[in-house]
């Protein structure tokens, strides 16, 4: 199924997403939860510290480089276009096709999965 598809009149539960990426009122909540949650399990006396806010950051930035590659081999594997995945990267179907030809690691199924969270135990 590729994001251009359209879903019959009985097909009432399916769902789609943006074209496009979103900066907006939902995004900013689900990442602020992510700096609190991430800040309290690496420091949790920090709380509230710049530098503890901008470690979080990087780091959920950084995890984010890692899985997008994964992300993107599991859309062309249930068929996405190219385009469609271009456009939420923000750039032409070439250049995302040239950026993020398949991995060896991410078509073998190595590495974590995007929808899994990995908490260490405390």
């Amino acid at each position: 199924m590729t994001s251009g598809d359209s879903h019959g009149p009985d097909d009432s539960w399916a769902s789609t997403h943006p074209a496009h990426p979103l900066v907006d009122d939902a995004s900013a909540a689900v990442l602020d939860e992510a700096v609190v949650e991430l800040t309290l399990l690496r420091s949790p006396m920090s709380l509230g510290d710049g530098l503890a806010d901008l470690h979080a950051m990087v780091s959920l930035l950084a995890q984010l480089h890692e899985w997008i590659p994964l992300s993107i081999v599991a859309a062309r594997n249930q068929d996405h276009t190219w385009d469609a995945i271009g456009r939420q990267l923000g750039v032409t179907a070439p250049t995302a096709r040239r950026r993020h030809r398949v991995h060896p690691s991410a078509s073998s199924g190595a590495g974590p999965s995007p929808r899994r969270i990995q908490v260490p135990p405390t």
